[in-house]
């Protein structure tokens, strides 16, 4: 029997449209809180809100969540097909994580579709003080093992989204022409490769190597990559294996996302070590750290950091450095330079800085100087070449006193 998405629609937008289209994080969160919402200490609040809110309000018309597994996946809700809720940011692009490929190719093979509804819009992101974080910290009382281990090795946490303003609802088809199998995984083997990828025309699900062998050779093709994905608790283990028809040879890698949200990521940084053949920790590149090595001593969000220097300038030349003393005696000014630095690190792999500088000398003189400076990393690693350029403006003045009046 043909299923009829748009009669399934118009049976559950009156109900989503009842739902607030601005969320507050403390109010959402308090709310899943005061109501035994069980996620309510994730980071990533928003996408936890949306099912809750989903859970509470549409179980009159669906069964939530739906009692059916494929696997160890669970769709959020079931009416004549399988559903899921997602929230999208839109700062964060035009990507997102759906839910396991291998799961919803699953679900379309026996229902001819599943649903998606995307609540979508910007979100408002936390101060620099992370005024958010230490509240929704105080809320969960104790700290988790994670989060001491991020403060012990002194390393910055990710910004937590403040608020969301929902801008659209979309209400997603998903069947055998839309398959989500083409996600971030087969994307990464593209942007990191200079190698031919081929992608089956028909639905193979392979997490072994003889089977990977197998369809290999019936696409005649040198190597094959397949994927498994696992969920344990609130963990999403990825591995990947990159095999050899030949059976000559086969690499395996593993890489753990904290939560759907952070699987791109994942997708992304688990690709790249199978094409180079590292392991994870040695493909890490800004582009695709994950949430877990925020505990880790890694450093790859963008930052704002000042600071402070010292040091002394050497005259050359010019009359105005150079004093006499009482039996008129030629001597060089010395001169001490104190600096104030700004340093912005941008998300393109860049980075400004700004300095202020104050120099005083001998015999009353002194100046002031200002610079600013753009730079540009020559690599994503944790070590890198930059080259950049700026400008400065700079006045000094043999008598601080003259200058000033």
């Amino acid at each position: 029997m043909a299923i009829d998405f748009k009669e399934l629609c118009n049976i559950i937008c009156p109900i989503i449209k009842k739902m607030p289209m601005h969320w507050d994080g403390k109010k959402c969160i308090l709310e899943m809180k005061e109501n035994n919402g069980r996620h309510w200490k994730q980071m990533e609040w928003i996408g936890w809100y949306f099912e809750y809110w989903c859970n509470r309000n549409l179980k009159g018309v669906m069964e939530m969540p739906y009692s059916k597994k494929y696997g160890n996946v669970s769709f959020d809700g079931y009416l004549k097909i399988p559903w899921d809720f997602k929230s999208h940011a839109t700062q964060s692009g035009d990507k997102m994580v759906g839910n396991d490929s291998e799961a919803t190719a699953n679900a379309i093979a026996d229902f001819g579709c599943v649903g998606l509804i995307i609540a979508s819009g910007p979100v408002v992101y936390d101060n620099e003080s992370q005024e958010f974080k230490k509240w929704h910290d105080e809320q969960k009382g104790k700290t988790s093992v994670y989060e001491k281990q991020r403060e012990d090795r002194h390393a910055p946490s990710r910004r937590r989204k403040v608020s969301m303003k929902i801008s659209k609802i979309f209400f997603i088809k998903i069947d055998d022409d839309l398959l989500v199998k083409r996600g971030s995984f087969q994307e990464g083997f593209r942007n990191y490769s200079n190698i031919e990828v081929v992608e089956p025309t028909d639905k193979h699900f392979c997490s072994s190597k003889e089977c990977a062998m197998s369809l290999g050779s019936q696409y005649n093709a040198n190597q094959v990559v397949t994927s498994k994905i696992r969920v344990l608790g609130s963990k999403i283990i990825f591995t990947g294996m990159i095999v050899n028809v030949d059976d000559s040879n086969e690499f395996t890698s593993r890489v753990t996302a904290l939560n759907v949200e952070d699987m791109e990521n994942a997708s992304l940084r688990l690709s790249k070590s199978l094409i180079n053949k590292n392991s994870i920790e040695e493909s890490v590149d800004i582009d695709n750290i994950t949430e877990e090595e925020e505990i880790a001593d890694s450093r790859r969000e963008s930052i704002y950091k000042i600071g402070f220097n010292l040091g002394y300038l050497i005259p050359f030349g010019g009359e105005g450095y150079y004093y006499y003393d009482d039996d008129n005696k030629k001597w060089s000014r010395t001169i001490l330079q104190l600096g104030w630095t700004n340093y912005w690190e941008l998300k393109n792999n860049s980075f400004v800085m700004g300095e202020v500088f104050l120099n005083t000398a001998n015999e009353g003189a002194g100046g002031l100087g200002l610079e600013i400076n753009m730079n540009k990393y020559m690599n994503k690693t944790d070590t890198s070449p930059f080259y950049g350029g700026g400008i400065g403006w700079y006045i000094f003045y043999p008598s601080v006193l003259k200058f000033f009046y």
